[in-house]
């Protein structure tokens, strides 16, 4: 089952972005069409959607943890949009829904925990930690390998599924240069 719903479709021949069937026959998705009808707005606005909420490898903001994602995205793309507009928040909840996999799942989960690692360690010196934390950060070391290994593996889970979708897709109507497949 292709749980990748494209919403956008770059055609490498002309150069385009389109907009997906999926956009106009999903109401929710359909409503955002039509709330902002000029393209290169809703463009701008189906890019925020798919770079938020799609744990997906096509995704160049994937490896962001999921609060640095938001702020990398509204400034790359320059959004001047409303991120609050009730549309825009109820098609990005389901949009995650409909994006998650079981092992962008895990991924999302052992990615945010490395993040949490990594910010809790950078800039500490040593000298200012206690013995429990000192053990802490040594149980946690120990196990980075381990952890590392699992990390790995589910990101190659996603790949295969990702993978698996694809030729789904591929079988329902031959689509192979989607945007955000």
């Amino acid at each position: 089952m292709d749980t990748q719903i494209q919403l956008i479709q770059y055609h490498k021949a002309s150069g385009e972005m389109k907009l997906s069937d999926f956009c106009y026959s999903i109401p929710f998705l359909k409503r955002i069409v039509t709330k902002w009808p000029d393209p290169e707005e809703h463009m701008k606005i189906f890019q925020y959607l798919y770079f938020t909420t799609a744990d997906s490898i096509s995704n160049p903001y994937m490896n962001y943890s999921i609060y640095e994602r938001e702020f990398k995205v509204l400034k790359d793309l320059e959004c001047d949009f409303d991120i609050e507009d009730p549309l825009i928040v109820y098609a990005k909840e389901r949009l995650t829904e409909m994006y998650e996999l079981p092992s962008s799942k895990a991924y999302k989960v052992i990615s945010e925990l490395f993040n949490k690692i990594a910010s809790n360690l950078i800039g500490v010196s040593p000298m200012g930690l206690d013995a429990a934390k000192i053990k802490s950060i040594q149980e946690t070391a120990g196990k980075f390998k381990e952890n590392k290994k699992l990390f790995d593996e589910t990101r190659r889970d996603m790949v295969i599924e990702e993978g698996e979708n694809k030729r789904a897709a591929r079988n329902r109507g031959n689509i192979s240069d989607a945007y955000d497949d």
